[in-house]
């Protein structure tokens, strides 16, 4: 019986490849997760799990849920915390050989679309950190299968399953509207339109208002806060991108050897024979990416449609090598994707000691992944602060507030801030706001990250105590002043409506 187990047939078929790759990923993480810190945001939705709310002004409840669970289980280390989204990385690796078969992939076509969600810059970046990034790419990869499974089959019942991976994918992330958008451009532009007709679509998409009301009801509840919040963050937006530079920085993001595949799978998709029953969802990636082309987003706004590409592109490239004779050029395209893979992936993850990775990136990019910029100098901060802090009369520390420029910084304090006897950190920034000033009256005050002219007209004194340095910290985390404010001309809640801070 153990020798049928250990069987070649089961140790070697494509599934089994296809678990070995998504292992491959889990391990990368896991040797690699630990280095440098914690990022800005993953400290935020850590603080963010200690107030746990239906909804935040910048993010849906569930990240902050799990940031709670999670850590209260197996504690706050970097390893506990980014264990999960190496988890969540490995899924989408093994649910993208999953969609390959489903296409009709075989052993080939399975590994190189895996190995192109493993080499993939941004994909790896944001598998690597606990942040909503990750688990927003495993609610859409996830979805975009059940998806085939309802046209290959026409399998109606499969949409209850989608209605409920979008519900949770909108309790996680609201990009998931683009999803929803995208879906129906495919359904209503294709003869896929009948599902329009269909129950189960519709029940589907009541599960997913279920799933989202609670966060509906708290948005209703403090005056839609999270539509304030992309409003103000798209007049704060830097402007300055085109759309061939969004195409530039789409090629590098996905890598540029897993251009042929992608580009492949987009004609698999729209033109081909063979995916006729999938051109919904070659409209569906069309939509998003004029969209987000359009507005000059961010690059990973679309890593949970490339799966689906390389999937569909990795299946072609292996019907033509096969009807052209030329399998043997497989293992070459094996190899290239890999080692290619590996020769960017210090730009991406921590697998170098920090000083080789910062020179690295230098030589490649010409400076430091600002990811990296943001894992870097928050204990320092804190401690700086904390100098400060602790140079007070006892009296004064007692009744001294702590008010940050931004979220990151005050989740900072909050984090490390114990060890070094300090109280909570208050700030006018996105849900810190919302949580307000505490009980903190503002007679006796420090800020960092906040200059001189933010607060001087409401303070009838202030002092530069210190600085915060750090060569390698985003440019506005380093030489930023830690001032002591007193005399106030009003309290702090007084002031408190018009310091609020959403972008």
């Amino acid at each position: 019986m153990l020798r049928t187990f250990f069987s070649r047939e089961r140790l070697i078929n494509p599934v089994a490849i296809v678990l070995y790759l998504s292992l491959f990923k889990l391990l990368l993480h896991i040797l690699t997760n630990g280095q440098f810190g914690y990022h800005r945001d993953e400290l935020y939705y850590i603080a963010c799990g200690q107030h746990l709310d239906f909804g935040y002004v910048d993010h849906p409840p569930l990240i902050a849920l799990l940031a709670r669970f999670w850590t209260w289980i197996f504690g706050d280390s970097l390893f506990s915390i980014r264990f999960l989204p190496a988890v969540a990385g490995a899924a989408i690796v093994y649910l993208t050989g999953l969609m390959a078969r489903e296409f009709g992939g075989r052993m080939f076509a399975l590994i190189i679309a895996c190995l192109s969600v493993i080499i993939a810059p941004v994909i790896l970046s944001t598998n690597n950190l606990f942040t909503t990034n990750v688990f927003d790419q495993l609610f859409w990869v996830i979805g975009i299968y059940l998806m085939i499974k309802v046209l290959k089959y026409d399998r109606p019942k499969y949409w209850l399953g989608v209605g409920l991976i979008i519900g949770l994918g909108l309790l996680n992330k609201h990009s998931v509207a683009f999803l929803i958008i995208g879906l129906a451009a495919g359904l209503i532009l294709t003869s896929h339109r009948k599902y329009f007709r269909n129950k189960y679509l519709w029940i589907g998409a009541g599960f997913a208002f279920l799933i989202l009301a609670p966060n509906l009801i708290w948005q209703i509840r403090y005056g839609w806060p999270t539509l304030e919040f992309l409003r103000e963050a798209e007049i704060n937006r830097v402007i300055g991108g085109t759309i061939p530079g969004f195409f530039k920085q789409i090629i590098f993001s996905y890598h540029p050897l897993t251009l042929p595949l992608w580009a492949a799978g987009i004609y698999f998709l729209l033109f081909s024979k063979e995916g006729k029953s999938y051109r919904s969802l070659g409209i569906l990636f069309i939509t998003l990416i004029v969209i987000f082309a359009a507005q000059k987003s961010k690059d990973y706004y679309l890593a949970p449609t490339f799966p689906l590409l390389w999937a569909a592109g990795a299946v072609l490239l292996e019907r033509l090598l096969r009807k052209r004779k030329l399998k043997i050029v497989g293992p070459a395209i094996v190899g290239i994707l890999f080692f290619g893979g590996a020769a960017l992936a210090p730009l991406s993850i921590p697998i170098l000691p920090f000083d080789k990775t910062a020179h690295y990136c230098e030589y490649m990019r010409g400076g430091l992944h600002p990811v990296y910029s943001d894992m870097l100098g928050w204990e320092n901060m804190v401690k700086t602060v904390a100098g400060v802090y602790n140079s007070l009369p006892e009296d004064e520390r007692k009744r001294c507030a702590i008010m940050t420029q931004n979220y990151g910084q005050a989740a900072a304090i909050d984090f490390f801030g114990p060890q070094y006897n300090l109280p909570e950190a208050v700030s006018p920034h996105n849900s810190y706001w919302l949580w307000g000033p505490k009980d903190y009256t503002g007679k006796v005050m420090i800020t960092t990250g906040i200059s001189p002219d933010g607060l001087s007209q409401g303070f009838g004194y202030y002092r530069i105590a210190d600085v915060v340095v750090n060569d390698y910290a985003m440019p506005y985390e380093t030489n930023q002043p830690v001032i002591i404010w007193k005399k106030p001309v009003m309290p702090l809640k007084a002031m408190w409506p018009f310091i609020k801070v959403y972008y």
